[in-house]
């Protein structure tokens, strides 16, 4: 096995994918995941395809970004031949959780959002001060509780949450070049703090039993966005502010194909808007 592993880091660093696999900070920005894609996708006057910017903030729904749907939109990105970028911030996530019994991790031990987010990136990832609105045609953000905890305190502060000043900007800054934005699960709640009255879906209020996390709503609502009731494989688009939004996981009782369903709604819906 360990013969096994050390021929595929030889061949990581003579591919140049990975510049060292000991520094996992110093990422290469090469996509690993999409490299193959794009080289079999370009148009007749070799131009790549579209750029599309992923936020994540770790790896994992309990404290980081949701998995599943993180897979879900950089495949539907892919099959609409447009090329998912990550990009997470460099600090500590809060609030780290043992996904396995659901408890606080008492390790101690810290977890990095761009270092764990490159689990998910497959290396090819960028600290989120390198994501620009000039680089990227549009901007989607995964659930996952790393929005509510790390990327805002809405886990802890509901509608009076503050926004990460990075992703705050970004947010901005997409929507000031009027590029299309994508949000999917609790995402949506960090969208409406920063566009004032934009328009979003967090899914439905009831059956509780169904919506678990449906108290969002009204705190959203507070915020002053407009909420638009929706299943799990409903988007909503907001027109004004060019976003798009899906419940995903908010549906505790979806399964895979129908969160796989929304976010493929809600790409090509973006999909649609990218110039």
């Amino acid at each position: 096995m360990n013969y096994i592993v050390d021929r595929m880091l030889a061949a990581f660093r003579k591919t140049n994918l990975l510049k060292t696999a000991l520094e996992i900070g110093n990422l290469s920005s090469v996509n690993l995941l999409h490299k193959s894609h794009v080289a079999n996708n370009k148009g007749s006057c070799g131009c790549e395809p579209p750029k599309v910017a992923v936020v994540l903030c770790g790896c994992g729904a309990l404290d980081g970004t949701e998995i599943s749907e993180t897979i879900s939109a950089a495949i539907h990105l892919s099959g609409k031949n447009l090329q998912p970028r990550f990009y997470a911030p460099d600090l500590d996530i809060c609030g780290t959780v043992n996904h396995l019994t659901k408890d606080p991790d008492e390790s101690g031990q810290p977890r990095n959002g761009l270092i764990e987010g490159a689990r998910l990136a497959r290396a090819a990832i960028k600290p989120l001060c390198e994501c620009k609105a000039c680089d990227n045609a549009a901007l989607i953000i995964p659930g996952g509780f790393g929005v509510a905890r790390t990327l805002s305190d809405f886990a802890s502060k509901g509608c009076e949450c503050v926004v990460l000043p990075e992703v705050e900007s970004i947010i901005k800054d997409f929507n000031c070049d009027k590029k299309p934005i994508g949000a999917m699960c609790i995402a949506s709640v960090i969208i409406a703090k920063v566009l004032q009255g934009v328009k979003v879906t967090l899914g439905m209020d009831c059956p509780r039993d169904k919506w678990a996390y449906a108290e969002a709503i009204e705190k959203v609502r507070q915020m002053g966005a407009n909420v638009e009731l929706k299943d799990v494989k409903g988007v909503t688009h907001c027109k004004q502010f060019n976003v798009y939004s899906t419940p995903a996981w908010m549906d505790t009782q979806a399964s895979y194909a129908d969160i796989h369903e929304g976010i493929g709604s809600m790409i090509t819906g973006l999909s649609q808007c990218i110039k």
